[in-house]
């Protein structure tokens, strides 16, 4: 998977049905496109994360990404779903927008460690994590956890939460 991400630093992958497993994959210029809820990206044994969210200032930082009709399966909440993590700075890690996406089974579904801000989240699903959502914002280099939107979402069976959200510093 990490070969195919490398060869299209702009483009769209297609996720085909199955299992797809997936350890820490970086992702930044890359948009996904699921083939349906059949097509899962499963974290690989040992990963803490099953895809990491990065920045690309192509065509610009405000350009969204987007990753569509798939699941992101935490594999018994021993990984996280999706966190943004550009490997250079982490609190500015572009700008994604997930349609139909399915977030199951993960210890965090969306993590934002350093906060990350103008995301959207439309006809997704957080189901059997133990945070849906886990967003914290940072000082230093300043970055509030959110403004994120959520339309037509659903959020069920989150152990501890389905959304959490804290931004202390501002």
């Amino acid at each position: 998977a990490s070969a195919v991400v490398a060869a299209h630093p702009l483009g769209k992958i297609r996720v085909p049905v199955g299992n797809n497993t997936v350890s820490d994959l970086q992702l930044s210029g890359q948009c996904l496109d699921g083939q349906g809820l059949g097509a899962v990206l499963k974290a690989g044994a040992g990963a803490t994360t099953t895809i990491r969210l990065g920045y690309v200032n192509n065509p610009s930082q405000w350009a969204r990404r987007s990753i569509r009709d798939l699941v992101i399966d935490g594999n018994a909440k021993a990984a996280n779903g999706a966190t943004y993590a550009d490997a250079a700075s982490s609190h500015i890690s572009g700008r994604w927008k997930f349609d139909g996406v399915v977030f199951k089974d993960c210890e965090k579904g969306i993590h934002k460690p350093a906060g990350n801000i103008g995301n959207s989240y439309d006809a997704c699903n957080f189901t059997a994590n133990s945070f849906g959502v886990y967003a914290v914002g940072q000082t230093s280099p300043l970055m509030h956890a959110g403004c994120d939107t959520y339309t037509n979402t659903e959020f069920s069976l989150n152990t501890i939460a389905g959304a959490y959200y804290d931004s202390p510093q501002i």
